[in-house]
């Protein structure tokens, strides 16, 4: 099961770097210059001013107070450290806030969140993409979720995942609809399921992943995020 649990954190960060793809495409994609999406994108922008910050683990509950969410599970899971979700963002413990702040605006990838099941039936995984641009950000959550599926099937086939099925729904999480890609397919002989779900908060986008193996759980796992 660890294999597969790997296999899908890779398949996750592909499904980041390959999501928004060229300005160009993505301004052809959303209509060009036009004033009225210029506009609402600098508007967007406006209300999420606020810089980018790390969510916390403690206590079995995930929170992070700049996307507005947070995620309480029971005993039987277990979330990495924030010390250990630092480690893997290659952040050190001792960075100044100001320094942190930096890093943080200037990353592409953040990798927030990872709970795992005990019996390591199921897995949540939670990265933050910077879109950052004009164009980018006048991308709908469902134009984001669309311009990644054919990259992400294709990073799932080359990872030994086989028969997959994905397409692009929408979701409620954390009390609101978002757009959320569902897929379904084999690893080692094992029936896989994920979801992720993409929203939008400003110039980044988040995207959670919920997998489970054997048995489909992605909408119990849902439900475990609230809003702040």
């Amino acid at each position: 099961m660890k294999k597969i649990i790997a296999l899908l954190l890779a398949a996750l960060m592909m499904f980041m770097l390959v999501s928004c793809g060229d300005d160009t495409n993505v301004r052809g994609e959303i209509g060009g210059n036009d004033a009225t999406n210029s506009d609402a994108a600098a508007s967007e922008s406006t209300d999420s001013e606020a810089g980018l910050e790390l969510g916390s683990s403690s206590n079995n509950t995930y929170e992070n107070k700049f996307l507005g969410i947070g995620c309480k599970l029971d005993s039987n899971w277990t979330f990495l450290s924030d010390a250990e979700i630092r480690e893997a963002n290659n952040l050190t413990q001792d960075l100044l806030d100001d320094e942190l702040a930096e890093q943080l605006e200037n990353a592409s990838v953040i990798y927030d969140m990872q709970a795992t099941k005990a019996d390591s039936s199921a897995n949540i995984v939670l990265n933050i993409e910077k879109i950052g641009s004009l164009s980018g950000a006048l991308m709908s959550e469902e134009e984001y979720a669309n311009s990644t599926l054919d990259g992400l099937k294709s990073g799932l086939e080359s990872a030994g995942l086989s028969n997959i099925e994905a397409s692009v729904t929408s979701v409620t999480f954390a009390g609101k609809e978002h757009a959320a890609i569902v897929v379904s397919g084999e690893a080692y002989g094992v029936k896989v399921y994920e979801k992720i779900v993409c929203f939008k908060k400003g110039k980044y986008v988040a995207a959670v992943a919920f997998a489970s193996y054997v048995n489909d759980t992605t909408d119990e796992m849902l439900s475990y995020f609230y809003a702040l």
